[in-house]
């Protein structure tokens, strides 16, 4: 299973422990995380997707969220 989620991809690894890979964004698509479930994949994306607009706006990412 594929999931196209805010840019990135979430990869369900196909092994007895299971998983799922993130992929980051265009136009290198590294793998960026593993996570145990796409609910948790999702979550990570969310939170990098956070830190990238925060730091654009030229904040500090735990100034404003405590993780």
């Amino acid at each position: 299973m594929t999931i196209f989620y805010r840019g990135y991809v979430i990869s369900q690894v196909e092994s007895p422990e299971g998983g799922c890979t993130v992929e980051g964004r265009r136009p290198q698509r590294s793998q960026v995380a593993f996570e145990r479930d796409s609910r948790a994949a999702m979550r990570w994306v969310d939170h990098d997707v956070i830190r990238h607009r925060v730091a654009e706006a030229g904040w500090r990412y735990s100034d404003i969220i405590s993780v």
